[in-house]
């Protein structure tokens, strides 16, 4: 319950659907802004999402109704098996299945330090 979380600790939060997807009402405006209510008194947020097999990074502002100064990170993780498996095949058979924006198949590493983070792909 976040109640009972100190207000500058790290909140990370991970799901399926991205909160924002270009051409694509896959999260509903309301209920984004509901999240982000939410998470109005946490100084450091962080949402990692997927669904895409695409990487992407954005930074919600107060133009997307993000209450804070520093925007709101969400990163929108490559996925193992790129694009569906996909693709010219490699030297063992395995398709190369390089994403749709260029990042190969792979995963990321979250690496937390207090209340700061950063990833390795």
């Amino acid at each position: 319950d976040l109640k009972n979380v100190a207000k500058d600790k790290l909140i990370v939060l991970a799901f399926h659907i991205p909160l924002y997807h270009q051409n694509s009402d896959v999260f509903r405006n309301e209920d984004r802004q509901r999240l982000f209510d939410i998470l109005a008194p946490f100084k450091h947020t962080l949402s990692l999402s997927a669904h895409t097999h695409f990487q992407r990074q954005y930074f919600y502002g107060q133009n997307e109704g993000w209450k804070q100064e520093k925007p709101h990170h969400e990163y929108n993780v490559g996925t193992t098996s790129g694009d569906w498996y996909s693709g010219e095949l490699n030297e063992k058979g395995i398709p190369v299945s390089t994403m749709r924006d260029g990042t190969p198949k792979g995963y990321a590493i979250l690496k937390i330090e207090g209340n700061q983070y950063s990833f390795d792909y």
